[in-house]
């Protein structure tokens, strides 16, 4: 029967200590407790340590380039980074873990591993961690150049300026996987 009390187990001592007491008459080897942890006692410490986050370490924001001084143009400035760096794993053809940086609303839902644009908070923005390199092997773009500290700093400006995208700027239309052709009723054709 499993309960929630602590189970007692009786552990066998070494070897050496059972010898020496079969030569001694009406000496018992000494029986060591050991107590487990209670199941409930368990899932509160589980429940204690992934509320605050998990056993992630987090990003030491200090080591991010500081955001520009100055307004930031999505249009002009922070859509070519992401054309340029982004848009090879994350834009109309390939969408790793579901993100894309081509579509307003796919970018600011953000992917399977959560948002990763927090509005108005660069420095909470999975993106921003990702580019600057401050989650432990993990460094975006994987594949070709790093973004300088001055593109950092742009996106960073951007983020904090509450991450406007203008609708003009978002043309692409996310396709509907389920508008494939193979999955459309068969017809005759005319």
């Amino acid at each position: 029967m499993d309960t929630d009390e602590t189970r007692i187990f009786r552990v066998s001592p070494p070897p050496a200590v059972l010898l020496f007491c079969r030569r001694i008459k009406n000496v018992k080897p000494p029986q060591t407790k050991i107590r487990t942890i209670t199941r409930t006692g368990l899932w509160l410490f589980l429940f204690a340590v992934f509320a605050r986050g998990g056993f992630a370490v987090q990003a030491d924001s200090t080591e991010l380039p500081p955001p520009a001084q100055t307004k930031v143009d999505f249009v002009r400035e922070v859509q070519p980074i992401l054309a340029k760096h982004c848009y090879a794993c994350h834009g109309p053809d390939k969408q790793e873990n579901d993100l894309r940086w081509d579509v307003k609303s796919a970018a600011l839902k953000g992917g399977t591993s959560g948002t990763a644009i927090v509005p108005g908070k660069s420095a909470e923005s999975r993106m921003i961690h990702l580019v600057a390199g401050l989650e432990k092997n993990l460094v975006m773009p994987k594949k070709g150049a790093r973004l300088t500290p001055e593109q950092i700093g742009l996106l960073r400006a951007w983020i904090d300026q509450g991450a406007p995208w203008p609708d003009a700027a978002a043309s692409a239309k996310p396709t509907d996987k389920s508008d494939w052709w193979s999955f459309k009723p068969a017809s005759r054709p005319v």
